[in-house]
């Protein structure tokens, strides 16, 4: 074996001993897989090396060259790829693809270089001539090396570990790339290539990088991650208008394209664009997407990129559809309770007003056939104050301006009730002292025994009512008995309906009871709140 076979051998186990370590020991990401796939381009190229210094015939030796030539056309490539990943940048996908084939035809001119003779001029064991397509692939893959190390250097942020980390990267790519250069101008006098010995420094650089600087961190690989897995969209647009970068939610939504594609996208389904306005929603396809832009400005204002966010709002819009027509609904609803209310009252003061002026015409009919004039005027003089009574709280109740504490203390309503009560003895007996704290009932216990008091002078056939109220310190109890005829099965209609309604609301319990022959029975209760 040759002196220099053993250099290149431990050169190539340095490598592969990389390669397997940064496989086990980094992260899973496009940096980590980029980075690998040049370490094995590059791994290739020194076993060539090895494989030309042992070659004994000519047809050795070009195979040797063939294998070297796969690690050669691709290196400038995947360089490149890892720079843009490195400097956080995402290589459009048209230019990687055109990269991609430009490097395999330069692969397979190199491989059938015996038909045309433009890979290698002249190729023999005493020497090998380049020719026009190896210097095109060169320059080509110094290109690449060059721009991607320039990228990388570009990204370097005030970070010092970030600084260094990119710092010792660059120069695993330099040296060899200078090395090569100094092979090919045959700067070194040497007959064999230095590249590479280069390699195996550059293998020290980078094992320095990965495990002193933390090269390949999880910083690129978190954020990637984070942002493919939120529901919203996120793209970021650089200072030429290219997408450098967006998540599976935004591609779903608008594909890959430039912040000029995407203003048109924006102008034809909502008249506006990312550059009239900030924040914007589009419909597209019955789905309502909104856009959020924010805009990065250098030193001179002039815009460094756009990062837009979109957002799938069609469920918000929806829901506030759903809010909208339930509030429409609630609002439908309390008119017509509302409605129900005042025309229960309209019932109740309308029963109650005809009803009494009913009985007062009865007992004007029995005094005129007696004679009695003066007790006629006086039932009429009656009639008419109940009636005018009457119309003034028709009025009011028809125009929702009812007063609730019109009657403050419930004895004051239900004397004036029983005080004008004709055709049957109504008695009201007070138990307890009666106060402000009791008002909160007052008026339901006002027209649920106004309710009572039509009912039984209407059907009841009674000549008796009795009317006890209990002042309890923590509750009101009302009892309402006639000595009627009663009923078998009581169904409620409007009035009893009414009666029920009003106590419920005002958080009281209400029963009605009548035994056959035994009257007509009414208790509420009130508890204090």
């Amino acid at each position: 074996m040759k002196p220099l076979a053993a250099v290149y051998i431990f050169t190539i186990v340095m490598m592969s001993a990389e390669i397997g370590y940064i496989l086990t020991k980094g992260n899973r990401s496009r940096q980590t897989f980029s980075f690998v796939i040049c370490q094995i381009l590059l791994n290739i190229w020194s076993a060539a090396q090895l494989f030309q210094l042992e070659a004994v015939t000519q047809r050795q030796l070009f195979l040797s060259y063939c294998v070297g030539n796969t690690g050669i056309c691709f290196i400038g490539t995947a360089w490149l790829y890892l720079s843009f990943c490195t400097s956080g940048r995402q290589l459009p996908k048209s230019a990687a693809r055109l990269m991609i084939v430009f490097s395999g035809f330069m692969w397979l001119f190199a491989m059938t270089n015996p038909l045309h003779r433009l890979f290698y001029s002249s190729f023999a064991m005493e020497g090998v001539e380049h020719g026009l397509l190896f210097y095109v692939n060169i320059f080509y893959t110094y290109f690449c090396i060059i721009f991607g190390s320039a990228l990388i250097c570009r990204s370097i942020s005030g970070d010092t570990k970030r600084r260094r980390q990119i710092l010792l990267l660059s120069l695993s790519a330099i040296i060899p790339l200078v090395s090569n250069m100094l092979h090919l101008t045959g700067i070194t006098g040497t007959g064999y290539d230095i590249t590479p010995l280069a390699f195996s420094v550059s293998s020290v650089l980078v094992l320095l990088a990965t495990n002193r600087f933390g090269f390949l961190n999880v910083k690129e690989l978190a954020f990637d991650r984070a942002l493919e897995s939120i529901s919203e969209g996120v793209a970021v647009f650089g200072s030429n208008g290219r997408m450098t970068f967006s998540n599976e939610t935004f591609r779903k939504l608008f594909g890959e394209c430039s912040i000029e594609e995407l203003n048109g996208i924006m102008a034809e389904h909502s008249g506006s664009s990312a550059e009239s306005s900030d924040n914007s929603e589009i419909n597209m396809d019955g789905r309502i997407i909104s856009l959020r832009q924010y805009f990065h400005k250098g030193k001179n204002s002039r815009t460094l990129a756009v990062t837009v966010i979109a957002s799938d709002i069609t469920r918000y819009y929806e829901m506030a559809r759903q809010k909208h027509a339930l509030s429409e609904a609630r609002e439908k609803l309390a008119v017509e309770r509302e409605r129900n209310r005042i025309a229960q009252e309209v019932h109740d003061t309308a029963g109650h007003t005809l009803t009494m002026i009913n009985s007062l015409a009865r007992l004007i009919d029995v005094s005129s056939a007696k004679g009695d004039n003066a007790a006629v005027q006086q039932y009429a003089k009656e009639a008419q104050q109940l009636s005018s009574q009457g119309i003034a709280q028709l009025r009011v109740s028809i125009n929702n301006l009812r007063r609730r504490s019109e009657n403050s203390l419930i004895t004051e309503g239900l004397e004036q009730l029983v005080s004008s009560v004709r055709g049957i003895r109504a008695e009201l007996c007070i138990q307890g002292e009666d106060s402000m704290k009791y008002s909160f009932c007052s008026n339901v216990i006002y027209e649920n025994t106004r309710e009572a008091i039509t009912n039984c002078v209407k059907y009841s056939g009674a000549d008796r009512m009795d009317i006890i109220v209990k002042l309890l310190p923590d509750s009101v109890e009302v009892y309402i008995m006639d000595n009627g005829c009663g009923c078998t099965d009581i169904v409620p209609g409007n009035g009893l309906k009414g009666m029920q309604e009003r106590t419920e609301r005002a958080g009281g319990t209400i029963k009605f009871s009548s035994p056959d022959g035994c009257g007509f029975s009414i208790v509420m209760k009130f508890r204090h709140r």
